[in-house]
């Protein structure tokens, strides 16, 4: 017997002798063939339940029988299967916007596929396999809960991740030149999507008495467990990770807008803003207060150098801008060295998004109808605003 590993190429050849041979004789001495041919390459994996090779016998030149002067008409034609497989459709497409988080993802062949050469990655976020989803390049992948499922007579291959994709994030899929199909070809060269899909935003508003209702279209509302009763004034998005900060320092995270966990904050000081940009959560409120964090989790104290109530704070252009009373404003690149800006006004800079980014200049209202504007975080200027009210939040749009 001829022990084989798994997933070994093979072909199967056979020979037709002209004349009838004992085993023994076979192996005594040089026989004549007439007749020869060899399978397609193939392979036995853990999944092979069965096989079927067709193999065509060719006539050896000059070995003919025949004297009547017939044409021999043997079919000597190549049945190898030697053409490429190719990616005939994915899910989601490219370019595809509103992906549901908790959905598959797929990849159809343009024909029969060895299973045992479709894979992923189930153990970690390491781009391993030859089907791969990642939204950052291919840097890490998406970790998925097993390996792909066949369907559509081996052609389908699809895989579930883990947990839910993160929202309003663009993905890649990938399937690499070591997939092969049932006879042994693979891949011509590597496939990717050019843009790549893209998942669905989640609505997310908050309120008094710890109230969270959370929207996938703006229409219908469902209202969520937050597991406090001190009232909320911010949040944000950052990191797969939600962040709702209120009363008494209540720090909230969640990564799907649903179940929301109590984060110890280190402060019973309101926390009254937060934003997230740079790989970092900040948040700030009364006292000069400012909390900043690297995965919403675990909060660290920062220096502010001013003891005012910081009431807003924002991202944008690599800089984080804070505003609060007496015309306060303060800046830094890393949330964790913060310099004090001048405003020109001794005025209340006020409200939940009281500063913006966008369309490359910042923004900061408060009372009187004050507008102040800058393109750096550094250097302020007054606008005219054509009104006395106080002037309580702003926003840009995308």
């Amino acid at each position: 017997s001829l022990e084989i590993p798994l997933n070994t190429q093979m072909k199967i050849f056979a020979f037709l002798f002209k004349e009838n041979y004992s085993m023994s004789e076979l192996f005594s001495g040089v026989r004549e063939v007439g007749y020869y041919g060899e399978s397609q390459s193939f392979s036995i994996g853990t999944q092979t339940n069965n096989l079927s090779l067709g193999i065509t016998l060719i006539q050896v030149p000059g070995t003919g029988t025949d004297t009547g002067g017939e044409t021999d008409t043997t079919d000597t034609t190549d049945t190898t299967d030697t053409t490429a497989p190719t990616v005939s459709s994915i899910y989601p497409t490219d370019n595809q916007i509103g992906v549901s988080v908790s959905g598959n993802i797929s990849v159809t062949f343009s024909e029969e596929m060895e299973t045992t050469y479709v894979t992923t990655n189930t153990s970690d976020t390491y781009c391993a396999g030859t089907l791969r989803v990642s939204s950052n390049n291919f840097s890490t992948c998406v970790k998925m809960s097993s390996s792909p499922n066949s369907s559509n007579s081996d052609k389908t291959f699809t895989v579930d991740p883990s947990d839910n994709l993160s929202y309003s994030t663009t993905y890649k899929i990938r399937v690499t030149t070591g997939v092969k199909d049932s006879a042994g070809n693979t891949l011509s060269s590597q496939y990717e999507t050019s843009n790549g899909f893209t998942t669905s935003g989640l609505f997310v508003t908050w309120g008094n008495s710890g109230t969270i209702i959370t929207s996938s279209d703006g229409t219908t509302w469902g209202s969520r467990t937050s597991g406090t009763l001190n009232h909320l004034y911010g949040i944000t998005y950052g990191k797969s990770t939600f962040v709702g900060v209120g009363a008494s320092g209540t720090i909230l995270t969640s990564s799907d807008g649903t179940t929301w966990d109590s984060r110890t904050s280190g402060t019973s000081n309101g926390l009254y803003e937060v934003s997230y940009g740079n790989n970092t959560f900040v948040t700030v409120g009364p006292s000069g207060t400012i909390l900043t964090s690297s995965d919403g989790t675990t909060w660290d104290s920062r220096t502010s150098g001013t003891s005012v109530t910081l009431w807003g704070v924002t991202h944008g252009n690599s800089t984080f801008v804070t505003v609060g009373s007496s015309g306060v404003i303060l800046s830094s690149s890393d949330g964790t060295t913060w310099d004090s800006r001048t405003s020109g006004t001794s005025n209340l800079l006020y409200g939940v998004n009281a500063v913006t980014y966008g369309n490359n200049t910042y923004i900061t209202v408060g009372d009187s109808g004050l507008i102040l504007t800058s393109n750096d975080g550094i250097s302020w200027t007054s606008r005219t605003s054509g009104t006395t009210n106080n002037l309580i939040g702003v926003t840009h749009s995308q």
